[in-house]
């Protein structure tokens, strides 16, 4: 049988934090220039848009190499081994 599941990884309040701690991550990614006076702005002060598409994804380096996605990550992973393999 085939099938997905969903696994709880974070319970809500951890899930705010691990939020906030990748939108600030976000906000260092090295692929983007920014302006000076606000990081969520490009040089011409146009708001800076991640992901284009209807998929979502970051395809970025920062986004994969940064401690957060890598604790993302390494828990998720911690969790399914020791309950479901």
């Amino acid at each position: 049988m085939k099938g997905v599941t969903t696994i709880p990884i974070y319970n809500d309040i951890e899930l705010i934090e691990i939020k906030k701690e990748f939108d600030d991550n976000v906000l260092n990614f090295q692929e983007y220039k920014r302006s000076p006076n606000n990081p969520e702005f490009n040089l011409v002060n146009e708001k800076i848009k991640y992901v284009l598409g209807g998929a979502a994804f970051l395809g970025n380096p920062s986004s994969f190499h940064n401690e957060t996605v890598r604790k993302i990550r390494l828990k998720a992973q911690n969790i399914v081994q020791k309950n479901y393999i």
